[in-house]
Formats: structure tokens, C-alpha cells, sequence
């Protein structure tokens, strides 16, 4: 599929995500994985794994999570648990406690398989980033940035 006129091809196909360019781009909270476009890769190795589609990872690295699935990464034959109410998982914030995005509104949750809890929602922010830890939350909306604390009892506005 190359023209006869070329001499050499430089680089590699390696870490080349075959579907569509990715959308989505996040590290593991230890590094050691990179998640592409619903692709996790071996940072070590530049190798994809053979895992889900994930889009995020928990902060332990024990759990990923891809729409409103959540798989155990510590036993991938487990089949996800599906938290159908929910909405799109976009990041943890702990083992168990995710953000997910519904139509422009960012909306905490206490996962449980019988039960989902919405621990806190925010209208239309612009963008939302949690720490690394998980231990902290912070929004921007008109300009104004927010911070909040993440506890196992909810979400509370720092400043």
C-alpha cells in the first residue's frame, strides 16, 4: 500500500489506537496504564491490553469503568456491573464513588449494585477535574473555579 518511490518508513504503528483518533485520554492514578479512546495500554511496554474498553480507572487501580459499566480489574472473567440509572461514568473519585455526566451536569454517585446514591449535582458547569487521590473535586462555571472535599459521606464545597 506504499508508492515504489518510498525509500523507508521512520517510527512505528506502536501505541496507534486503531479506531477513530481517541476522545478521551486519562493515566492510572499509579501510572502504570494509559487509557486511549476506550484502549488501555501497558505504560511499561507501550503494549495494549487485552482488557474492556475502559475510560477510567479508580484511584486504586481495582476498578474501570466504560458508559455506565464497572468492571473488578483484579478479576476480569467477572462480568461489569451495569448501574443502568446512573448516566456516562466519566472519572472516580473513589473505589466506589463516580461522576458521572448527564446532559451537561456533572452528578456524583455512590456506587451500589441494589441502590445507586446521588451524592451531588452541578448545573452546566464548564469543566470538572478531580485530584488524583480522589479526595478532591474541582469545577468552573462563568469564570469562577470551586473546590470541593470528597468524603464518604458526600461532596462539600471548600471554596
Amino acid at each position: 500500500w506504499q508508492p515504489k518511490e518510498l525509500v523507508a518508513v521512520l517510527g512505528t504503528h506502536r501505541q496507534r489506537v486503531p479506531r477513530v483518533p481517541p476522545t478521551s485520554l486519562a493515566f492510572s492514578s499509579d501510572g502504570k496504564f494509559v487509557l486511549a479512546g476506550g484502549y488501555v495500554f501497558d505504560v511499561a511496554t507501550g503494549r495494549p491490553l487485552d482488557w474492556p474498553p475502559l475510560t477510567c480507572i479508580s484511584p486504586d487501580a481495582k476498578r474501570g469503568a466504560s458508559g455506565n459499566q464497572v468492571w473488578d480489574l483484579t478479576n476480569l472473567k467477572k462480568p461489569p456491573v451495569e448501574y443502568p440509572n446512573v448516566g456516562i461514568i466519566q472519572t472516580f473519585l473513589a473505589h466506589d464513588v463516580v461522576i458521572t455526566n448527564t446532559g451537561g451536569a456533572p452528578v456524583a454517585w455512590k456506587l451500589d449494585p441494589k441502590e445507586p446514591k446521588p451524592l451531588a449535582k452541578w448545573d452546566a458547569v464548564t469543566f470538572f477535574a478531580a485530584s488524583p487521590d480522589g479526595k478532591r473535586l474541582s469545577t468552573t462555571k462563568d469564570g469562577v473555579c470551586r473546590v470541593y472535599d470528597v468524603t464518604a459521606d458526600g461532596v462539600k464545597e471548600k471554596y
